[in-house]
């Protein structure tokens, strides 16, 4: 078994003692995160900014993961996971 791989320098995040299953509120998206995300993505993922959501896990650098729902335009709906720098989300 191959051992697992070093972070980079200020990996993993600091998740300010969130834990899954916690309700967040999601209280920013920096401009960088949106690099080569489609247009139509952004516009939902900006409109995700303020909503309270369910913390569903963090990966190995320590991000959050978020999942949002948006419909579709033939009334299903489409889930977005995102993941995200903890110190973007609020406990509520």
């Amino acid at each position: 078994m191959a051992a697992k791989p070093e972070l980079p320098e200020g990996y993993p995040l600091d998740n300010s003692g969130l834990r899954v299953r916690d309700r967040v509120r999601l209280v920013k998206l920096d401009d960088w995160f949106f690099k080569d995300i489609p247009a139509g993505d952004v516009l939902f993922l900006k409109t995700c900014v303020g909503r309270l959501i369910e913390l569903q896990g963090f990966d190995d650098y320590g991000h959050a993961e978020l999942g949002f729902e948006r419909p579709t335009s033939n009334g299903d709906y489409r889930c977005h996971s995102v993941w995200v720098d903890p110190s973007w989300l609020e406990k509520v």
